[in-house]
């Protein structure tokens, strides 16, 4: 199991819009095309632009032939085609992660 740690800033005033489109369409596609979800936060004294998720592979491998399809789905396409004023976040940072052996995560494998 591997895992992809992602990091959004958030455009100002956009915080309940990036949560109503986690909540209502992102999470419900990224399971359809086999994107596992683990937690979703925000920082304990919000400011109103940081938002931070984890998401579950079974492997590099799968990580990198889930994305393409998510990126492709019609319903992610349409999303982005109705920002009339653009994405609700400003930058995004993906760091993908393999568990320590010591961790209570499951460990994965990055070859």
């Amino acid at each position: 199991m591997i895992y992809e740690l992602r990091q959004y800033v958030i455009k100002q005033g956009r915080m309940a819009e990036c949560h109503d489109l986690f909540r209502d369409v992102l999470i419900p596609l990224f399971h359809e095309v086999g994107i596992r979800t683990v937690a979703f936060w925000e920082p304990i004294e919000p400011d109103g632009r940081t938002f931070i998720y984890l998401l579950a592979f079974d492997s590099a491998e799968s990580r990198e032939e889930i994305w393409p399809k998510f990126l492709a789905h019609e319903q992610w396409l349409a999303v982005k085609a109705g920002w009339s004023d653009g994405a609700p976040y400003e930058t995004t940072k993906a760091t993908v992660l393999a568990p320590t052996d010591y961790s209570a995560l499951p460990a994965g494998d990055l070859r």
